[in-house]
Parts: C-alpha cells; structure tokens; sequence
C-alpha cells in the first residue's frame, strides 16, 4: 500500500499521527535551577494580577478551545452516504477478484464461488476469501468521511487483492458498484447483479454465464 493512502485511510478514522519535532540530540534537557527559581516567581506575579483580568483571561479560554476544535468533514455535495456499518467480502482465485456482500448467505456464498469458477475456468481451485468492515475495529468516527472515506479504504483494499493475486478481472455486485475502483490497464470490472437477485432469476444468470464464457483467460 502506497504511503500516501495509508495515511489519508489512517485520517479517515480519525487516527492523529505524530511527529517528533526535535531532532537527534536535542531531546529538551531540565532547566537549571536559576530558570526554575525564575518560573516560579513569574507563577507568583500571575497569581497577583487583578481578578478583572483572570475573570476577562477565563471568559476567552471557552472561546479559544471552541476554534481550536477540529470540524468533521462533511460529504461531498451529490455524494452518496456510505451505509455505517457495512462489510464486503472478497474472493480470488486463478487472477479474478470477486467483492460481494460480507453478509451473504451460504447459498449466494456457493453461487459465489460458481461465478469465480466460470469466470477463470478452473473448477478445482479453492478461491481465498478476506474480509473488508467498515468502519473498521469499532472506529465510529471513520463514519464521518462518508463515502470518500470508505470508498478510499476500499479501493486500497481491492487494489492489494488485484496484486496479490494478478488479477485480470474484478467483479462486483451492483450494491457495491459505486465504491469499487472502475477498469484500469492491466485488470476490468463487471459488474453483476445481487447475489439473492441471480439466485432466483434463470435469465440474470444465464445472462451472466454467457458474458463470462466470453472472459478472456
């Protein structure tokens, strides 16, 4: 994963990265005690101002902590709102990527790895399965990002599973489609209908069977 997404998904869930601003050897070392004894009577001389000016000094601190407060970031205008919590689950064998629903039912599961097997051609290959959730750990605020945030999680996600295994083809279910990178140079995308949709329509799969014979291998 390039460094550049890993720290906008890490931004994404809210996650602060810090820096240590002192280089090598200028770790800040004790004050002698002449700047301590020069602290402590600048302590005293603050405790000594008028009470009109702490009163006035502590009307402004609210003031200051309220602009100093970091602002959610909100949906870009005509973008759609990711659903909170959702999952993907994604499936590769023989260089196609399949990213279906992460809570489909054991029969769409099986329907799931037939469409894998005719789009590669090889019946006896055991797919790998990985699985994405968003917002990821119990990371509520990731949410706030909306739908760039998870489609740039996602699309990280993917892009590792097209590595790993060569992948030549992506397919998707259509809930998916919008948050799923489209074609690039060296891999394409399908897009399919719902899993529960094909199961109980023969057409939409006979539909399917026949794009898929014509998948370059």
């Amino acid at each position: 994963m390039r460094e550049s997404t890993r720290r906008q998904i890490l931004a994404d869930l809210g996650i602060v990265q810090w820096r240590l601003r002192a280089a090598p050897g200028e770790i800040p070392r004790p004050a002698p005690a002449a700047e301590k004894e020069s602290a402590a009577e600048k302590e005293s001389a603050a405790e000594q101002a008028p009470a009109a000016e702490q009163e006035s000094a502590a009307e402004r601190a609210p003031e200051t902590a309220t602009a100093a407060e970091p602002q959610a970031e909100s949906p870009e205008v005509g973008e759609p709102e990711a659903q909170s919590p959702w999952s993907a689950l994604s499936l590769a064998v023989g260089g196609v990527v399949l990213i279906v629903d992460g809570e489909c039912s054991q029969r769409d599961l099986r329907l799931a790895r037939d469409i894998l097997a005719a789009a590669c051609g090889d019946w006896a290959g055991k797919p790998s399965s990985r699985r994405f959730d968003w917002p990821p750990g119990g990371a509520a605020r990731a949410a706030a990002g909306g739908a760039a945030a998870a489609r740039r999680a996602l699309a990280a996600f993917v892009d590792k599973d097209l590595t790993d295994h060569q992948g030549r083809l992506l397919v998707c279910t259509e809930s998916l489609a919008d948050l799923v990178p489209q074609s690039s140079g060296s891999w394409r995308r399908l897009v399919i209908p719902e899993l529960d949709t094909l199961g109980r329509d023969a057409e939409a799969k006979r539909a399917l069977w026949e794009a898929l014979a014509g998948t370059p291998r």
